[in-house]
């Protein structure tokens, strides 16, 4: 009897994952812009970061893919999203007036994915 043992190497598929994380696990840039365009936010809220996870050999990476702040209640859905580098991405659920956006920033009308220019 003869057994062949092959060992095969293959890329890692990235894991995506949302992980709740405290206020104090947010990088400084995206907390100075939060503070900058949203001072006024519910401080009932919560903040996410969503990363990509790869391997490479016997080395894992992980990288915050954005960062978001989230508030919901029945009267209110708020989600703010931003890039690690502090780059406001999107808003939802945002009064523009309320909170100073601009006009450039994506809110609920814009279809923007993350990471596209469509």
């Amino acid at each position: 009897m003869l057994c062949v043992l092959g060992v095969t190497a293959q890329a890692q598929t990235p894991v995506k994952q949302s992980i709740r994380i405290k206020q104090e696990q947010v990088p400084m840039a995206v907390m100075q812009t939060y503070e900058k365009d949203f001072s006024a936010l519910p401080e009932d809220g919560y903040w996410m970061v969503y990363t990509e996870t790869t391997q490479e050999g016997r080395r894992t990476a992980t990288k915050p893919i954005w960062y978001s702040y989230h508030k919901r209640s029945k009267s209110e859905r708020i989600e703010v999203r931003f890039l690690p580098n502090g780059t406001l991405e999107s808003a939802k659920g945002i009064d523009r007036d309320k909170y100073n956006l601009s006009d450039s920033v994506p809110s609920d009308g814009d279809k923007k994915k993350v990471g596209t220019d469509k």
